[in-house]
């Protein structure tokens, strides 16, 4: 049988492991292959892809087009969540 897994930290799960807050056995097995994702207000560029992505699938999901948005509207989210909640228009 094939396992993948696939794990996400806001921490460094190496500092976690020296601080006892992570059993070294778990880490060792999860850090096969180990990239790091830099937080979405550190990529400023991706914000905007992700937005047209966010207002297409919710503008379909309720059956409604997006021409256009008002700038107001367009803010920086702190997160990836927060993006796809403000594209969704339950803000």
């Amino acid at each position: 049988m094939d396992l993948y897994v696939i794990a996400s930290s806001c921490r460094d799960p190496k500092q976690e492991v020296w601080a006892a807050r992570c059993r070294d056995e778990l880490y060792a097995r999860l850090s096969g292959v180990a990239f790091v994702l830099p937080p979405l207000r550190d990529r400023l560029e991706d914000i905007v892809p992700f937005r047209k992505r966010f207002i297409l699938h919710y503008g379909a999901e309720l059956s409604q087009e997006v021409e256009a948005l008002e700038p107001k509207v367009i803010t920086l989210p702190s997160n990836i969540l927060m993006l796809a909640v403000s594209a969704n228009g339950r803000t």
